[in-house]
């Protein structure tokens, strides 16, 4: 068993002209649900695992701009890079 957590959304500009409402809301569907999802998924191994001895797996989906940056893509791009490190915290975490 496993999830795979794809949701993303665009956004972002400038960071001097860029509105926390903007901020939050990217950040918030980028990295905070990634967050959420993950979690969820992670109790419902430790379950899987208690009672059959069986493991799952978290397939997480980010952006090659969450590696670099680029013009006017402040939130976005430090939404994906967030998806990527808490992706290889959890393996380092959880993963065999």
């Amino acid at each position: 068993d496993g999830v795979v957590h794809s949701a993303g959304v665009g956004g972002g500009g400038p960071i001097h002209l860029l509105p926390d409402e903007e901020w939050d809301r990217v950040v918030d569907v980028n990295l905070k649900a990634t967050f959420l999802v993950m979690r969820a998924a992670l109790a419902a191994d430790a379950l899987l695992f208690e009672h059959l001895g069986q493991r799952g797996a978290i397939v997480t989906l980010s952006s090659v701009e969450g590696l670099e940056g680029t013009a006017g893509g402040s939130a976005y791009n430090a939404s994906k890079g967030g998806v990527v490190l808490l992706t290889k915290n959890a393996a380092i975490d959880y993963g065999p």
